[in-house]
């Protein structure tokens, strides 16, 4: 088993596989060499068992290699979008189908003076009682029943705003693009 590790990882896999089962973290990747050569990662979990009064681990090897990039491409795609709406100069927001927050870019953060951590996964409607039964609410909720988008002016007294919004409808939400 030792001689499929890529690298300096054998001494780091005979030393995993010489901890109690209770030390263990499982399930385990580690960078196999398969026989064509190539470099694969790979999922170990190990179960210790007796067979017939005798010791013995068993192990399961599963190739995770398509898995782990396609995790890595997923994660760089998100730092992109998120660079991309971070870049962008209107405030942006996504609110899903509950009308909880989903994502704000900093500034939607400074036009609604909270931080993201303050809004993410809260109901906007309690967030913010006060947008309750106005244009806001009137016009978010015509964008979704009707599934089109809405544009729209309109101040919001408590946080002495004028704002231009546009809001697109979705299957997962709503995405609202806002500026002072």
């Amino acid at each position: 088993m030792l001689d499929l590790h890529h690298g300096g990882e054998a001494a780091q896999f005979d030393a995993y596989l010489r901890l109690a089962q209770s030390e263990r973290f499982t399930p385990e990747v580690w960078q196999h060499r398969h026989r064509s050569g190539e470099v694969i990662e790979v999922e170990v979990v190990t179960e210790e068992l007796e067979l017939n009064g005798v010791q013995a681990r068993m192990m399961m090897v599963q190739d995770v290699s398509e898995l782990r990039r396609a995790e890595r491409g997923q994660r760089r795609l998100a730092r992109r979008l998120t660079n991309m709406l971070e870049s962008i100069a209107d405030a942006f927001l996504t609110l899903d189908r509950d009308w909880r927050f989903t994502y704000l870019n900093v500034h939607a953060q400074t036009l609604l003076q909270r931080q993201s951590d303050e809004l993410l996964g809260f109901n906007i409607w309690e967030r913010f009682p006060d947008a309750v039964g106005s244009v806001f609410q009137h016009e978010f909720e015509r964008a979704m029943v009707q599934n089109k988008k809405v544009s729209f002016e309109s101040f919001y007294a408590p946080l002495a705003l004028w704002l231009a919004v546009d809001a697109y409808p979705s299957m997962l939400g709503l995405t609202i693009y806002f500026r002072d």
